[in-house]
């Protein structure tokens, strides 16, 4: 016989002696504390119709003595606390009005394809592992690291290399909106994030550049914006979130600066690359703000050149993208305008990326740079440019990055 549904008493369920099914609501029954139990439920993370929540409850409210006790041998319930305070690691609590990111199939295909990347699996740097084992808690790496892999695969399949680009601007542009959401909230003693920031604004940085030099191909004019965005974007990153030189000898993230911070301290005297450069500057009718702004880009840029010199091959490209998410706001204004002394100081820079020619998202570009700049700047800058128009002639090899 089955309940009538009745309110405030089911008719049938009376007749045959038996708990109803549809019990009375919380208030019909004067629970005036139904609303709250709800409400603290809700606080601690869990839906009310979890599990662990209403739905659960008026299941074994239904049932007899006999089958509550015979379920407690068969499926336990989970002490409270244990509810409260021990959560799977990497899984983060839902909370109201934020939205979760959703991975399609083709994200998936990306996955499987991100630990083929150059970079992503150097022996104690699973950067795939540490953005899977994150992806809850710091969700923009995992975006970030499968833009970076669907801009990868672009120069492995030509053919599907439109709309591969297109995935890969989503990507991207969701895990900027992700980071800068999370970071909100982040302190810079936040230990669980630091690693995933750390991560992410170096990929990033990297991602952004290899955009940016796939525009050497276009006009002069649209490649040169390109980089006052990429170095602005970078910028603006960097000053969200960089971590201190503690955090940096964190057993995780050491081993991913290490390289970095004992060829910095290798150093012993600055090198000659730059010279010419700093003798420019004595010459220069810039005003003293905006020379005192590519002075410290030289140094900058001087600084980047000593340390690749002191770095293994496979560590090369650390120091080469460092430059474009270190260089100041005054600077880029100046190259903004498309001054000669800040073109030839990116010339110089091309240097260090055709040093890293066959890396798969640099390429040619540096060489291309150099002789875009030249060509744009002309005959009275030319003895400016010898250095880097030489060095171009010199290097014969090149660095092999994937």
């Amino acid at each position: 016989m089955r309940c009538d549904e009745r309110r405030p008493g089911c008719a049938n369920c009376e007749k045959a002696e038996r708990s109803c099914a549809y019990p009375l609501s919380q208030d019909a029954s004067g629970g005036g504390d139904g609303g709250g139990r709800e409400q603290s439920t809700r606080q601690r993370g869990f839906s009310p119709i979890s599990p662990s929540g209403s739905v659960a409850k008026s299941r074994t409210g239904s049932q007899s003595d006999g089958d509550r006790k015979g379920d407690a041998h068969a499926s336990p319930s989970p002490d409270s606390s244990l509810l409260h305070d021990n959560h799977l690691p990497g899984l983060s609590m839902p909370s109201d009005g934020e939205s979760q990111a959703a991975y399609t199939p083709e994200h998936l295909v990306l996955l499987r394809h991100a630990d083929t990347v150059p970079g992503f699996s150097a022996p104690g740097r699973r950067v795939v592992d540490i953005a899977v084992r994150h992806a809850a808690d710091a969700p923009y790496l995992m975006d970030e690291v499968l833009a970076f892999t669907a801009l990868h695969l672009t120069h492995l399949y030509p053919a599907s290399a439109v709309h591969l680009s297109r995935i890969s601007a989503e990507l991207q542009t969701r895990a900027l909106t992700s980071f800068a959401h999370a970071t909100d909230t982040a302190t810079d003693d936040e230990h669980s994030t630091i690693l995933p920031r750390y991560l992410f604004t170096g990929i990033l940085g990297r991602h952004a550049l290899a955009d940016t030099l796939a525009y050497h191909r276009f006009d002069f004019h649209s490649f040169i914006d390109r980089f006052v965005e990429c170095f602005n974007l970078n910028r603006d990153i960097i000053a969200i979130h960089t971590p201190t030189q503690g955090p940096f000898r964190d057993t995780e993230i050491e081993p991913f600066v290490k390289p970095v911070l004992d060829a910095h301290d290798r150093v012993t005297s600055p090198g000659t690359e730059c010279a010419p450069l700093q003798d420019l500057m004595h010459d220069s009718d810039l005003g003293e703000a905006s020379k005192e702004a590519c002075r410290k880009a030289i140094d900058l840029l001087q600084s980047a050149f000593d340390i690749c010199h002191n770095l293994d091959e496979d560590d090369y490209l650390q120091a080469v993208s460092a430059f474009s998410v270190k260089l100041e706001a005054d600077f880029v204004a100046v190259l903004r305008k498309h001054r000669p002394e800040a073109l030839l100081i990116l010339a110089y820079y091309g240097i260090l990326l055709h040093r890293c020619r066959t890396f798969w998202a640099f390429c040619d570009a540096g060489s291309y740079m150099i002789h875009d700049i030249a060509e744009h700047l002309g005959a009275y800058w030319r003895d400016a440019l010898s250095w880097p128009l030489q060095e171009l002639e010199n290097l014969q090899g090149g660095q092999d990055f994937g």
